[in-house]
């Protein structure tokens, strides 16, 4: 379940450039969407490097929610090891 939430987070910044794009440039540009992309201001180019960057954290995130359910890990089972072993 973790995955497809955060699948659907990252699209979450979108619906903001395709409001800014429509508000600072009248309509989206289809034939060079990049470089539109690219001339945003304010909260609309903000909103474009969140979408970018959630592209970026996508990988890792998903890697290390593979690699628990492959090891079969009981979520918050560490805070309780981690409580264990102190003195």
């Amino acid at each position: 379940m973790a995955i497809p939430a955060a699948w659907l987070l990252i699209y979450a910044p979108r619906v903001l450039v395709v409001i800014a794009s429509k508000q600072q440039f009248g309509s989206l540009d289809n034939n060079h969407p990049r470089e539109q992309q690219a001339r945003l201001a304010g909260w609309g180019q903000r909103a474009q490097a969140a979408h970018d960057n959630s592209f970026e954290a996508f990988a890792p995130f998903a890697a290390a929610v593979l690699a628990a359910t492959l090891a079969h890990a009981v979520p918050g089972a560490w805070i309780v090891d981690l409580g264990s072993a102190a003195p």
